[in-house]
């Protein structure tokens, strides 16, 4: 779904589609205990592609949602 999404213009789908894959990969990631934090987004204020353009709310509510599914630190 997300790679379906992600050449969209439609920033709602997109953000919607980003926070999906986030629960996702962090409800299956949090069971290892080598992992010591988060690394959320990578350059979030990098315009690429054909991706929606960087959205300062979408980043606050990505970091939000993993910190509500995992109590480790959150680094960008």
């Amino acid at each position: 779904e997300f790679r379906r999404v992600l050449f969209r213009s439609d920033s709602t789908a997109f953000d919607g589609a980003v926070l999906r894959y986030v629960q996702a990969a962090v409800g299956h990631a949090r069971q290892y205990n080598a992992l010591t934090r988060w690394q959320v987004e990578n350059e979030p204020f990098f315009p690429y592609g054909d991706c929606p353009a960087p959205s300062l709310d979408r980043l606050n509510k990505e970091i939000a949602l993993v910190r509500m599914l995992d109590t480790r630190p959150v680094i960008m």
